[in-house]
């Protein structure tokens, strides 16, 4: 499990450098009860406008990142964290 969150994260780092994201940080399963992906910002008033975009691409192509909120963020931070890969039934 954890295994597969650095790659996947890897494989976003890399896919979100090339095209130039270079203001987004990746986590690697670093939140132990965390599944599947979300989008870390410090707060939805003063998320970049991008953030929301990204959200969406994610989105429109079946990765849904959840929102996540956090008063220990800086301003215009925005991180994709990867948790644990959520069980399939």
């Amino acid at each position: 499990d954890v295994p597969d969150s650095f790659r996947l994260a890897g494989n976003i780092r890399e896919v979100l450098n090339a095209s130039g994201w270079l203001n987004v940080t990746i986590g690697k399963g670093m939140v132990a009860n965390t599944k599947g992906l979300t989008i870390a910002v410090r707060d939805s008033r003063t998320a970049p406008p991008y953030a929301v975009f990204l959200q969406k691409a994610f989105t429109s192509v079946g990765i849904p990142l959840e929102w996540e909120y956090s008063a220990n963020f800086p301003t215009g931070l925005v991180r994709i964290e990867i948790g644990h890969k959520p069980k399939i039934p």
